[in-house]
């Protein structure tokens, strides 16, 4: 994990920037019903459970705002190298498994 960011939540995310996530398995996540965005506040406590099952094979992410108590759904828009790559936790541990096969 990169300074302990574990995922990004956004309205929309870039194909480079998402690409620099995934490489770092940091782990990119758009909100499905972008008004949700306007509903977290500065330092709130965002929890997402099971992750890793819903990177393995959804294509959502239930996330729980601690913080304001409310839940929302954000969308997994990940190929399928995408996934291996987070999985592995990340480009070069990807990389590595890869030549070790």
């Amino acid at each position: 994990m990169y300074l302990g960011v574990r995922a990004v939540v956004a309205k929309s995310i870039e194909r480079i920037h998402k690409a620099n996530l995934i490489n770092f398995c940091i782990v990119p996540i758009e909100f499905a019903d972008p008004a949700d965005y306007d509903k977290i506040k500065p330092g709130d406590r965002l929890q997402i459970d099971e992750l890793f099952c819903a990177i393995k094979s959804s294509k959502e992410v239930r996330i729980i705002n601690k913080t304001g108590s409310f839940e929302f759904v954000g969308g997994l828009i990940l190929s399928d190298r995408d996934r291996k790559i987070l999985l592995s936790a990340g480009l070069l541990n990807y990389t590595r498994n890869k030549e070790n096969e």
